[in-house]
């Protein structure tokens, strides 16, 4: 018979990397854990502030533009400076009330999206809106408008056309809309 071979002296040897793997596995599972909950934290804080913004960006455009009036003298800074609230409020209202991303965009790049077939409420004219933006970009910018089109009269012309514009908006704005203006 063979003698008994003795256990106390085996050892189990793991691999010298298994330790290193494990701590990699670990510090990736707490990574991707962080990414996923920062990623969530940020997707629900934009959609509740999507939902919270939409409806008071046009009540604030809404009360920007009734305290407006026109800058007497209707010239220079004060007339560049009018302009530039009217077409913030104007763009403000149409990203805040339709699918249309009016805020960052050039006249060029949304005067089609305008013009389009129900793009815009019932009741506002697209033609009349895009002439406005584009007369507004030029007067902000340094020119290409005449006098006469620049005149206190036109001046509230263009102030009475916001308004009504921005109204028109909210009235018809579409409630399952979650844009808050900043596209």
């Amino acid at each position: 018979m063979a003698p008994p071979h003795d256990i106390k002296g085996v050892v189990a040897v793991l691999p010298a990397w298994l330790p290193w793997l494990a701590i990699a596995l670990l510090i990736a599972l707490i990574g991707i854990t962080v990414f996923f909950l920062l990623r969530s934290a940020r997707a629900r804080r934009g959609a509740t502030r999507a939902a919270v913004t939409s409806e008071p960006v046009l009540e604030r455009v809404t009360r920007e533009l009734n305290a407006l009036d026109v800058p007497v003298p209707f010239a220079g800074v004060a007339r560049e400076d009018f302009f530039a609230v009217l077409t913030r409020c104007v763009r403000e209202a149409i990203a805040a009330g339709t699918p249309i991303a009016a805020v960052a965009t050039t006249v060029r790049e949304i005067s089609p999206k305008l013009m389009a077939p129900h793009a815009l409420p019932l009741g506002v004219d697209a033609g009349a809106l895009v002439k406005f933006l584009e007369t507004a970009e030029l007067v902000k910018f340094g020119g290409g408008v005449s006098e006469a089109d620049l005149s206190p009269e036109h001046g509230a012309r263009h102030l009475a056309d916001a308004r009504a514009w921005v109204a028109q908006i909210s009235a018809q704005r579409n409630p399952f809309l979650q844009t808050g203006g900043e596209d």
